[in-house]
């Protein structure tokens, strides 16, 4: 593939979207952007928004996985994306994650509805670098909020 610098986002819902539209908007023509979308997107809005329909729109390309391994000036940012990265088969070590939680607590998924149940006040975000575990590469960055008594599980995750 193409040596120009290259941010790949992979994932689906609204935060893909809102990620794509943020690069978008203060876009560097150093780079190229393009997605992997999650294996069950449908490509249609429902309660969020579909991010290939949107990519699509903004006339932005999209990619298999296995694309982006070979890429060498790549940026990868994972947004809920349903597939393990696996930072050996890449030529890029810039490989990040968005969680929804407070890591190192509540690694892998449901990361809205465990807090609840475990009766937590605070949860939160965290950008982190990618490794070969689960959720537990270093943390670049956290954003912590309370859990209100009156928070559903779409509360905690919107």
């Amino acid at each position: 593939m193409t040596q120009d610098r290259f941010i790949c986002l992979a994932g689906k819902n609204n935060i893909a979207v809102n990620v794509l539209r943020y690069l978008l908007q203060n876009r560097n023509m150093d780079y190229k952007i393009g997605i992997v979308c999650n294996r069950t997107e449908t490509g249609i809005d429902g309660w969020q928004k579909s991010f290939r329909k949107y990519a699509k729109t903004m006339g932005i390309p999209e990619y298999s996985l296995e694309e982006m391994y070979e890429m060498e000036n790549l940026v990868f940012i994972s947004l809920e994306f349903d597939q393990i990265v696996k930072p050996e088969c890449f030529r890029s070590a810039r490989l990040y994650n968005i969680h929804f939680s407070l890591l190192p607590a509540y690694k892998g998924m449901y990361t809205a509805a465990i807090p609840l149940i475990n009766g937590e006040k605070k949860t939160g975000v965290t950008f982190h670098c990618i490794d070969a575990g689960i959720d537990t590469g270093d943390i670049i960055k956290q954003k912590e909020f309370s859990i209100e008594a009156s928070y559903t599980v779409r509360d905690v995750y919107k």
